[in-house]
C-alpha cells in the first residue's frame, strides 16, 4: 500500500499533459489501437474488462478529452466527437481542464445518458471514499460503463503509476478505467499521455497499466472521478 506523505497545493487548472510548468509541446496523433476483448496476457484472476481501443491525447492538455473520447468508445463502439469538440464542451484550456465535474457532465450529454456523477476523494481517503470507490469501479464496470479519474501526484512521490516522468514536478492527469479484477482490488486503466503522447518523458508509459485499487484511490486523494 502507497501513502502520500507531503501534501503540496497546485493553483490553477489540471494540465492536461500533466506536469506542472511543463512547456508546451507540439500535438501528438495516434490511431486507436484494435479493438481489444480482453487485457493483453488473459488477465489477472476475475478479470473484467471492458475496454475497446486506446486513443493519444492529441496535444499536452487534452488527456481529459482523450480520457473522455475512450470512454465513450468503450462504452458505445465509437466516439460521437473529435477531442477538439469534447475540449470545447469542458472548457479545455492551456491550463488543462477544471475537474473531472466537466468530464461526468460530457460523459452524460454526449454519451446520451445520466449515469454519471462526480465524486470527490480527499487528499488523505476516508475509508468510507475508498469504500465507494472500490464499489463504484464493480458496479460500473459490470454495467458496461467506464470511469474517468483525475489524479494528483505530487513532486517527489514514488508511487507513480509504471514509467511515469521523474518526480521532479507535480503531475495531475486524467485516465480511463476499463476494468478490474481480483474482486475489486486490482483495475486496469487506459492512458492517454503514453508512448509519449503526453510530451517528453512520457515514451515508455504504456498504454494499458494495472494499479491496486487502494493505490490509484490515494492518486485521486484531493481530487475526484467520473462515475
Amino acid at each position: 500500500m502507497l501513502r502520500r506523505t507531503t501534501r503540496r497545493r497546485a493553483r490553477g487548472r489540471a494540465t492536461m499533459m500533466g506536469l506542472v510548468l511543463f512547456s508546451a509541446l507540439a500535438a501528438v496523433l495516434a490511431p486507436a489501437s484494435p479493438a481489444l476483448a480482453d487485457p493483453p496476457g488473459g488477465g489477472l484472476p476475475g478479470t473484467v474488462f471492458i475496454g475497446r481501443s486506446w486513443y493519444a491525447q492529441e496535444n499536452g492538455n487534452f488527456c481529459a478529452p482523450a480520457s473522455v473520447q475512450m470512454a465513450l468508445q468503450s462504452r458505445l463502439g465509437s466516439t460521437p466527437h473529435s477531442q477538439t469538440t469534447y475540449a470545447n464542451h469542458m472548457g479545455t484550456d492551456g491550463n488543462g481542464t477544471d475537474s473531472a465535474q466537466e468530464v461526468a457532465t460530457e460523459l452524460n450529454n454526449s454519451g446520451n445518458t445520466r449515469w454519471y456523477e462526480f465524486k470527490t476523494i480527499d487528499w488523505n481517503p476516508t475509508q468510507a471514499q475508498r469504500n465507494l470507490f472500490k464499489y463504484d469501479v464493480m458496479f460500473d464496470i459490470d454495467r458496461g460503463y467506464p470511469m474517468v479519474v483525475n489524479l494528483w501526484i505530487p513532486a517527489g512521490y514514488t508511487g507513480a503509476p509504471p514509467n511515469y516522468p521523474n518526480q521532479n514536478r507535480t503531475i495531475f492527469h486524467y485516465v480511463t478505467v476499463v476494468g478490474y479484477a481480483n474482486n475489486g482490488d486490482t483495475v486496469y486503466v487506459y492512458d492517454p499521455a503514453a508512448e509519449g503522447a503526453g510530451g517528453q518523458g512520457w515514451g515508455n508509459v504504456p498504454r494499458q497499466w494495472t494499479m491496486s485499487t487502494y493505490d490509484l484511490e490515494t492518486l485521486i486523494g484531493g481530487k475526484g472521478y467520473a462515475a
